[in-house]
């Protein structure tokens, strides 16, 4: 026991050894006076400082900012009963956390001498001007110390022992001398000024601001612990300004080294002119807020230097302190990274450049460095002797954390978690208020997720704040309901500008026309009934491959993906087909990320847009249709929704400049529909699945309607405004049902109906923001349980260290939803795998899974697959 310290105060926060004992503890007081001064920073150096004022109606004062401090600064205090103060005892039994102990005194069948006694020490009374009333004073009461992550509601669980007095510690005595301090800290939290408004989007604000300094101050790389409390908050206010400096949560350094005046274009980008869509989207003006900008225009026409230009507008002019940008998918998320991370190098100085984070679980990753996980919740960024990555990587450690980031790259997955009610949405919810917030591929075929886009927005926006939206196909319904408006009659949505540039600016709404990116290319488009017979392009696949054409096929799901791919492997050779290494594989979203990874790069290798590699085929399901910058020659697809299918369409043709086979100089897309018509695989109102019809895309009216538009040259993207509107109005719609007849209509109800309850569904697993917070329920579960996607459920297994099929380690899969949903209620998250050829098997939940070149799959599937 020799040289351990001696617990000799009431302490916040501890380290200790295997053995239980403590190595080094953190004064209470100076724990609270981390993160009042870290409360006190973000308010008064980010632009949060502007988003509260809007939230409380008025600028913010010098006392409001005191009191959102002061509130900051008793978070904790909790801790100071006896049952918390155990923990620091080796082998102490009968120990108690801090936040339920406290918030279980405003419980009303509490004893009232104890309750009164704590109240009292606490000075709640002198308290009560801050709010409009004593049931208000006890919400935010409670917003404060529910910072876990969720709201935790008084109960009757009080134990007077905790807090009873004794020889070595007297808890509510402890109460009173704390609040005496942390009175002096901030003074004027007690001037008379106007309480706070009536409003619980306030709460929920503070809450999620809370719980941002809370992190921010219980890092020791900002905070390490104390041996002195005198003049702790004085210097801790001091230290909060470097740790936003250093972290990238405050950016004066960066929008500093912009200048007053703009950037050009070619400062940011690689080339030095912008196109006349970007140039429109960087001369947007920039407003106070609220503001959303909704980009449409095709697909490779340079959306995302548009977006980053309204990011650069709005950042140089002080409105936003970031950026997320939300991809569709993990794949998407990863490349885009790349992609902005030169362009910030490029914009900003080293000496000034913010971190550029990337948001995709089981990364770390920032500024293109990625870090290794160690136990006990350490991170290791590579050798660094002047700690700056590990200050600059902050918000990358952890997923909770990642909207704290500067610029931020990750899936919209991440921002959806901000509104759901899943634990560190208002940590995630109040950091992400500082962005600008620009969504990819917004689309309105999946009502769960636009619902819960429209539902992330309004959050968003309520506080003055900005969002960019961008798509190929969204549609004019989509589009004005994003902007509350009216939507256009369906012959003039068709005649609608495109591409084009929509905004609402407060109450202003308006639309900037943009010229085409000058590169149209003819697409002739056909329907061929092969679907369910992949032999039946063998020929013209090898035929193509053999003149050096690059051929690209998408299927609906993955059966049909792998089948495809094990028909051409039969009578292609391996080095005509998608490699990693030299082992063949398919595409699809059931491999392991680092084997996905290496998927990805050989998908660029082969077909991407300034790749010169010739003579390829590349099967593959909807991974590819968004993520990744390729460009083929020849497109095999199955049928699907018209917008999705204008996105696989934008795989063909894309680099103008290369140079093609003569018999593919003319953009093809052959679409695969169904033997049958699709009259005869629906059913009243639900209809029988095949090749992705009826469960991936469930409305057969859009996709009939795509079927018949399917007939002759698409001009792209002259026509594409066309399209989408004759198939996805709500109006094509409904009088495409009913000129089908009764099967078709009643198929039209259902469909209206699920879209109906997946929006019902969407708007019940929303944090309800017009509640207080101690009365906006989050469930007591992980943040995944409530899915940011509708039928979501996948499960992560563990196992040791084992080769994969291309050769790499690994040490954990995820099983989709779809075969997880048959496992047993009991499975375990680790399991044992067993080598094979190629790959491993395992066995979970009662299952036999195979994992090699042809992703996970079960193993009777893989063994039909093989035979």
């Amino acid at each position: 026991m020799i040289g351990l310290p001696t617990v000799d105060d009431t302490w916040a926060k501890l380290e200790q050894d295997d053995d239980v004992r403590v190595t080094a503890w953190h004064p209470l007081e100076c724990h609270l006076a981390d993160v009042a001064a870290c409360t006190w920073a973000l308010l008064t150096h980010t632009i949060l400082h502007d988003r509260f004022s809007v939230l409380l109606d008025r600028p913010i004062s010098a006392a409001d900012i005191a009191r959102f401090t002061y509130l900051a600064a008793i978070h904790d205090i909790g801790k100071v009963n006896r049952g918390f103060q155990l923990k620091a005892q080796p082998g102490a039994t009968d120990t108690a956390g801090h936040v339920s102990p406290l918030i279980d005194v405003l419980d009303t069948s509490t004893p009232s001498t104890a309750r009164n006694e704590i109240i009292g020490a606490l000075g709640l009374a002198d308290m009560l001007p801050w709010f409009a009333s004593e049931d208000e004073l006890c919400d935010w009461f409670l917003t404060t110390i529910a910072h876990h992550g969720k709201p935790v509601e008084p109960m009757p669980r009080f134990r007077a022992a905790w807090w009873s007095a004794g020889p070595d510690r007297a808890p509510v005595e402890t109460i009173a001398r704390t609040v005496s301090a942390v009175r002096q800290w901030v003074p004027e939290a007690f001037n008379a000024a106007p309480p706070f408004p009536s409003s619980s989007t306030l709460q929920h604000a503070f809450n999620g601001l809370l719980n941002l300094a809370d992190w921010l101050g219980s890092d020791e790389r900002f905070f390490p612990f104390a041996s002195e409390i005198h003049g702790r908050f004085a210097w801790a206010k001091t230290q909060a300004i470097r740790a936003l400096e250093q972290s990238g949560l405050r950016v004066t350094a960066a929008r500093a080294s912009l200048g007053t005046e703009r950037p050009q274009f070619g400062r940011f980008v690689d080339f030095a002119d912008a196109n006349h869509l970007q140039q429109q989207c960087y001369d947007l003006r920039a407003e106070s807020g609220p503001s959303l900008v909704i980009v449409e225009s095709d697909t490779g026409s340079g959306k995302t230097e548009a977006a980053f230009a309204r990011f650069v507008t709005l950042f140089q002019a002080g409105l936003v302190d970031g950026l997320y940008f939300a991809l569709p998918t993990r794949a998407a998320a990863t490349q885009m990274f790349r992609r902005v991370t030169r362009m910030t190098e490029k914009l900003f100085p080293d000496a000034a450049r913010p971190p550029v984070v990337m948001a995709v679980p089981g990364y770390i990753a920032m500024d293109g460095v990625e870090a290794v996980r160690l136990p006990h919740f350490r991170v290791q960024w590579p050798d660094d002797p002047s700690d700056q990555l590990r200050h600059r990587g902050w918000a990358a450690e952890n997923p909770k954390r990642y909207m704290a980031g500067t610029i931020v790259i990750g899936t919209i997955d991440q921002a959806l978690l901000s509104i759901l009610r899943v634990k560190h949405a208002h940590l995630r919810s109040t950091a992400l208020l500082r962005h600008l917030l620009v969504v990819d591929e917004v689309h309105a075929s999946d009502a769960y997720m636009t619902q819960l886009t429209h539902q992330l927005l309004r959050t968003h926006l309520a506080p003055n704040g900005h969002a960019l939206l961008m798509s190929a196909t969204l549609g004019n319904a989509a589009s004005s309901r994003y902007l509350d408006l009216a939507p256009l009659p369906p012959q003039d949505a068709s005649t609608a500008p495109y591409p084009s540039i929509a905004y609402r600016f407060g109450s202003a709404t308006g639309q900037v026309e943009c010229e085409s990116s000058g590169y149209e290319k003819s697409v002739d488009v056909a329907t061929r009934p092969i679907a369910g017979e992949p032999e039946a392009i063998l020929s013209e696949v090898e035929a193509a491959v053999s003149q050096g054409a690059r051929v690209l096929i998408i299927r609906n799901t993955i059966a049909d993906c792998v089948g495809t791919f094990t028909a051409l492997e039969r009578s292609l050779g391996r080095e005509q087909l998608l490699c990693v290494g030299d082992v063949a594989v398919p595409h699809h979203a059931r491999f392991a990320k680092t084997d996905r990874e290496a998927m990805d790069r050989a998908v660029e290798d082969a077909l991407g847009k300034n790749s010169s590699r010739a003579g390829v085929v590349v099967v593959a399901t909807q991974t590819v249709e968004q993520s990744l910058d390729i460009d083929a020659d020849l497109l095999f697809t199955d049928l699907c929704p018209i917008d999705v299918l204008l996105q696989r369409i934008g795989r063909l043709h894309r680099n103008p400049k290369r140079e093609r086979p003569f018999a593919y100089k003319r953009a093809r897309a052959v679409i695969m529909t169904p033997a049958s018509d699709l009259n005869d695989v629906i059913r009243p109102g639900e209809v029988l699945s095949q090749h992705g019809i009826g469960t991936v895309y469930e409305d057969l009216v859009v996709l009939e309607g795509t079927r018949r538009a399917i007939d002759g040259t698409w001009v792209i993207p002259r026509m594409n405004r066309a399209l989408v509107e004759q198939v996805t109005h709500p109006d094509r719609r409904r009088e495409l049902a009913q000129e089908l007849g009764p099967t078709w209509t009643s198929h039209w109800n259902y469909i209206q109906g699920r879209y109906a309850a997946d929006c019902v569904m969407a708007n019940l697993n929303v944090i309800d923001r017009s509640k207080p917070y101690p009365k906006a329920h989050v469930p007591n579960m992980a943040d995944e349980r409530i899915q940011t996607r509708l039928g979501e459920g996948d499960r992560r297994v563990t196992f040791p260290p084992t080769a994969g099929p291309f050769g790499q380690s690994l040490n954990e899969l995820r099983i989709p939803y779809s075969l997880a949903r048959r496992a047993t209620a009991e499975a375990d998250d680790e399991v044992v795998p067993a080598p094979r050829a190629g790959g491993f098997s395992f066995e979970w939940g009662g299952l036999h899974f195979t994992y090699d070149r042809l992703g996970l799959r079960l193993t009777d599937d893989a063994r039909r697959l093989d035979g």
